[in-house]
């Protein structure tokens, strides 16, 4: 009785290759996208510096900005040891 179970077990999990789809080949273009070449705005040596990298960089120092604004005054709870009775 446990042989046959677990014979059946196993016969439920093979995978029958002959039932799958056939895989489709993609192509793939290995040149780049025209919609994806920026222009540079400005350059800092060699780098090229173009408008997605700028804004990037700008939501960054904004974030950088906004908590170290949010955390500038911040104080540490003193807890209950130090109310006075």
């Amino acid at each position: 009785m446990i042989g046959d179970r677990s014979s059946r077990g196993r016969q439920s999990r093979e995978l029958h290759i002959d039932k799958l789809a056939p895989l489709q080949r993609v192509r793939v273009s290995r040149t780049r996208a025209a919609g994806l070449e920026f222009q540079t705005l400005f350059k800092i040596g060699a780098w090229h510096v173009t408008k997605p990298e700028l804004i990037a960089i700008l939501c960054v120092l904004a974030i950088v900005a906004f908590f170290w604004a949010a955390f500038r005054q911040a104080e540490d709870d003193p807890g209950p040891d130090s109310v006075p009775r």
